[in-house]
This record gives C-alpha cells, structure tokens and sequence, in this order.
C-alpha cells in the first residue's frame, strides 16, 4: 500500500505539473479566446438536462472554463451524467451522500446539491487552492463540501467534520483524476 500511496503523492498531478493546475485555476495560463457555451440545442428535448446546464454554468471558474473549452463535448457529458445522478439519487429513500472526486472546483457536485435542496450532500476535493477557491467563488454552499487535497489523502475523518451523519457515500464518481495520478 505504501508503493501506491507514494507512487500518487509523487506523480504529475501533484509534482512536476502541479504548478500549470495552479495557475490555469487562476486564469493565468491556457485562459481560453471565448468561454465555452454549450449549444442548447443538444438540451431541447430534455428540460432536466437543460435546468442542470442553465445552473451549472452560472458556478463555473477558471479552470473549468479551460476544461470545456480544451474537450470537446466534456460539458455536455458532465450535464448529462450529473442530472443522471440527481435523478437516481433524488429517487432513493433518505439523505444521499455523492462524492465526485477530484473534479477541478467541483462544479458538476455543487450544482448536484443545489438543485437537490439539501436532499443530496455533496463532497468534491483537489490538491490546487486555486480549485478550492473557485469553489467557494460563489458563496459557500449549503449541499455541497469541498477538501482542498489530493483523493488519496481523504480520511473518514476528515468527511464526518463536514458531514457529522456520514455513513458512507451512496455513489463515488470519478472522472479525469486517476490518470493525472498515474507516475509512469
């Protein structure tokens, strides 16, 4: 366990490029010509993906505004597969617990947890302040928690400061983080 544990505190992610994920939270660096706008169009015929897009899009930072516009279709994908998750998760009996993991500022998960009201608590995490700053960048959210660390450092401990009734997470979703762990 330890080889994993040193093999993810010292790649990439949180090494040598840990410094090109600050500085482009910050803005600083791979700042896109225009920021992305999904075309609604590909929404239409479904107003829940739509209503998730509309409120996604008003939290969005820095970094997220590199991401969507560096991947083609990634925002689509991540409004679908995140009113997907409410969906199911606002189905299912009692407070749900989901943790995207280390999703950038946590956008998809923050909008997860406001339009849930409450019924859906929420956790995101990212070694970059900056990520932890764009999080917060719009108030500090009822639904929605943010740790501002590397996935692998994330204790039950940790969550159960933030969530004082956390039992386990209902769904862990993971994204684009594992392959920026990865060392070789």
């Amino acid at each position: 366990m330890k080889n994993i544990e040193d093999s993810i505190t010292t790649a990439p992610r949180t090494g040598v490029l840990a410094d090109f994920f600050e500085k482009t939270a910050l803005g600083e660096l791979g700042e896109p010509n225009n920021t992305y706008l999904s075309d609604i169009n590909l929404f239409k015929n479904d107003e829940k993906i739509l209503s998730f897009y509309l409120n996604h899009r008003k939290l969005q930072g820095q970094f997220d505004k590199h991401f969507y516009s560096s991947i083609p279709f990634i925002l689509e994908e991540e409004c679908r597969v995140g009113s997907a998750l409410k969906d199911y998760l606002e189905k299912r009996d009692g407070t749900q617990y989901l943790y995207v993991l280390g999703a950038a500022e946590g956008i998809m998960a923050r909008t997860i947890g406001n339009l849930s009201n409450g019924k859906i608590k929420t956790l995101s995490c990212s070694p970059t302040k900056a990520n932890q700053d764009n999080f917060f960048r719009y108030g500090k959210p009822l639904h929605s928690k943010f740790i501002l660390s590397p996935y692998n450092k994330i204790t039950n401990s940790n969550i159960r400061e933030l969530f004082p009734n956390f039992n386990g997470f209902d769904v862990i979703i993971e994204d684009t983080t594992f392959q920026m762990y990865k060392s070789r």
